[in-house]
């Protein structure tokens, strides 16, 4: 998929579930409990072991089904090994201008983290379609409703603190999408080789932000 396609994917299907571990023994089986429960955005933590690695193999076995990213990347020498490594986004925790241009001379759309609104007209202006609001627990749903207010342009990603309590609040505010990690995907579910409950997570997620795109 080209740039635009990707960053079409993200808005129709609004979820990002983020694999992030520490140790991955059977990713085909996390991959497909993943779909089954709906989810055709994934985030690959790059502070998980082997990250490069999975997103290759995702890329080339389930590329395509799903639309797979890195995340927690900290410097444009990172964005290139994961782009190197196949991936069709770029996610980092916070404003790194150097990671964004990386991306975009790439064709990759980078999603820095923001956690102002300076940062995130900033990160706009620098060509990011897309901004990850991080931690979002902290602001709420507020914030986001806040800032589209007035910088309605912007399309956010709360990120950290997402609950199925709160989710339909975030995109109810605004939010263009939502990513969620542990919720979904974490390692006790992984050690117990729960792939059932990680599919039953996704679907919650999934039937929760359907319910409120509608």
């Amino acid at each position: 998929m080209n740039k635009i396609m990707i960053e079409k994917t993200i808005l129709d299907h609004k979820l990002v579930a983020i694999i992030r571990a520490e140790k991955i023994t059977n990713l085909g089986s996390i991959i497909e409990a993943l779909l089954k429960g709906g989810v055709k955005i994934l985030e690959v933590s790059f502070n998980t072991p082997g990250a490069a690695g999975f997103i290759r193999s995702i890329v080339d076995e389930f590329g395509n089904d799903v639309c797979c990213g890195a995340g927690t990347v900290l410097d444009e020498f990172m964005a290139m090994r994961a782009i190197e490594a196949g991936s069709q986004f770029v996610i980092s925790p916070v404003f790194l201008p150097g990671m964004i241009k990386t991306c975009l001379t790439q064709g990759v759309p980078p999603i820095p983290g923001i956690f102002t609104p300076s940062e995130a007209l900033n990160a706009y202006k620098l060509g990011a379609s897309f901004l990850k609001v991080f931690p979002a627990g902290i602001h709420g749903p507020g914030f986001i409703k806040a800032v589209k207010r007035v910088l309605p342009q912007l399309l956010l990603i709360p990120v950290g603190g997402i609950n199925l309590d709160n989710v339909e609040d975030f995109i109810r505010s605004g939010a263009s999408a939502v990513a969620v990690g542990s919720a979904i995907v974490n390692d006790e579910l992984l050690r117990e080789g729960n792939y059932k409950q990680i599919e039953q997570n996704a679907r919650l997620y999934r039937e929760r932000i359907t319910e409120c795109s509608m």
